[in-house]
């Protein structure tokens, strides 16, 4: 298998969300005790994207008004979600030189920006549907393309700390072929392999890990019947990334104070659920 080392991935670096209604969007990160530490404008792209931060969390929420900007198109194929999924390297460019030779589709070739308070690197590949990977490198408090100050630090917030895992949607019969694209582009290793059948939960999926367990991508595919898989893609109009695990060394803590924001939470799925699980995949 080809080796996950040779990228030099130290871990997720951000998470860009198309979305249609800046405001709007701001303010759902500010409830969650994120704060805006940067913003950017490409007049070019008739983008503006504010960067909300929360310790090592990093959400870029993009906006665009022009129609054949890959964020717009999103928005209208998709709805607001994850379009772009960046991994923080140590050269971005020998990243992406690595992946391409590997079989990646470069869609965005290797970029380099430098101010006086920092430098950039940046480059990106197609992934699922219409979602990329971006690897990037910086040095200083640069973050990405067409910021023109330096980030601000992260707040401490409610105590949410880095990206834990991201999990992925895609259609039926479409797991093993991208369980062996983060197996063969990225060197991630398929740790896990589980199916589960209840009511509304039936599913295909394959935990994919880096090595150092720092980089974790669940993949699902729906299985037989109406479940909760094919119902995001139906919805979503294609695969994409599901849900985005927040890692916090106190969930209570966290909770409380997402609560006191007046942030709804779903109700605990009923014990049979994890008795379905603990069957499938022994040693949780």
């Amino acid at each position: 298998m080809p080796s996950y080392k040779d990228l030099g991935i130290a871990d997720f670096d951000h998470l860009e969300f198309a979305v249609s209604n800046m405001e709007q969007s701001v303010r759902l990160y500010e409830s969650l005790g994120f704060e805006k530490v940067g913003g950017r404008e490409i007049r070019a792209r008739g983008l503006t994207s504010s960067l909300m931060a929360q310790n090592d969390i990093h959400i870029l929420l993009s906006h665009s008004t022009r129609d054949a900007d890959p964020v717009a198109q999103y928005v209208a194929r998709h709805g607001d979600g994850v379009f772009n999924l960046a991994f923080r390297c140590t050269d971005a460019v020998s990243a992406v030189e690595i992946a391409g030779h590997r079989g990646a589709q470069i869609v965005e070739p290797p970029i380099a920006m430098q101010k006086d308070f920092g430098s950039v690197a940046q480059a990106s590949i197609a992934a699922f549907g219409d979602v990329r990977h971006t690897f990037i490198s910086r040095q200083g408090a640069l973050f990405a393309e067409g910021f023109e100050t330096p980030t601000r630090p992260a707040p401490i917030g409610f105590g949410l700390q880095r990206i834990d895992h991201v999990t992925t949607n895609v259609e039926k019969g479409q797991l093993a072929g991208w369980a062996s694209f983060y197996e063969n582009i990225f060197g991630l290793e398929n740790t896990r392999f589980f199916d589960i059948h209840t009511d509304k939960t039936g599913l295909y999926s394959r935990v994919m890990q880096s090595p150092d367990r720092v980089i974790k991508m669940p993949v699902n595919e729906p299985g037989s019947g109406t479940n909760q898989i094919q119902e995001f893609i139906n919805v979503h109009h294609g695969p994409g990334i599901q849900h985005i695990a927040l890692e916090t060394p106190s969930i209570v803590h966290s909770l409380r104070q997402l609560k006191s924001r007046g942030l709804a939470f779903l109700d605990a799925p009923p014990a049979t659920y994890y008795e379905a699980v603990a069957a499938r995949m022994p040693g949780l």
